[in-house]
């Protein structure tokens, strides 16, 4: 009796030792497992770059296992020099400017056809009168042309006017840009042209 108790005492105690040598093996590959995998998380996110380059080594066992990590193990070990991550300097984002009314309200016109001191002949019935806005006129934005000071006509949605039947004389011209509401933004600055009309009787 006392033998078969002294041999199942044995077995088990050889059953214990299999498990703690074989728990010890599984930690510590789960260890080295886990140090790869942090090293590797680590590069890959490019935290601290250049405090990593210091601190991950490439471990050689004596099996010839290479087992990277931040502590240095086994037989032979070599300093990793890993490469920089995201060295490109940042670009600050420019701000976003819509067009908005109050952008809009910064606008500037010139009247670009026909120029100060024009001549207008006496065979030319009709005067065209062009104009810029900058910024373009938009939606609900307008013209308006002046004739010797006055309102000529509706205002309109775009920078084109024509006078037709012009009567002889001076007379000044300019264009103005009119938001919404009829507000006179931005003006033009006033140019002069000449009619030449034939007299009657030749006089």
């Amino acid at each position: 009796m006392r033998s078969i108790s002294l041999l199942k005492s044995t077995a088990l105690n050889s059953t214990v030792l299999s498990n703690t040598v074989l728990n010890n093996t599984v930690l510590k590959k789960t260890a080295t497992l886990t140090r790869s995998l942090i090293a590797c998380l680590v590069c890959c996110a490019g935290i601290s770059t250049q405090v990593i380059a210091n601190e991950v080594y490439k471990s050689v066992d004596e099996n010839g296992k290479v087992t990277y990590s931040d502590n240095p193990i086994g037989t032979k070990i070599e300093e990793v020099d890993l490469p920089i991550i995201n060295s490109a300097p940042a670009v600050e984002p420019q701000p976003y400017t819509p067009t908005t009314r109050a952008s809009r309200e910064q606008s500037s016109v010139i009247i670009t056809s026909p120029s100060d001191k024009t001549q207008v002949p006496a065979g030319q019935r009709d005067l065209v009168v062009s104009a810029e806005a900058n910024p373009p006129i938009g939606s609900g934005f307008s013209a308006q042309l002046y004739f010797n000071g006055k309102p000529f006509g509706p205002a309109q949605a775009d920078t084109h006017f024509v006078i037709k039947e012009i009567i002889r004389g001076e007379h000044t011209l300019s264009v103005a840009v009119l938001n919404p509401r009829g507000k006179i933004i931005s003006r033009s600055k006033s140019i002069t042209v000449y009619v030449h009309r034939p007299r009657v009787g030749g006089r």
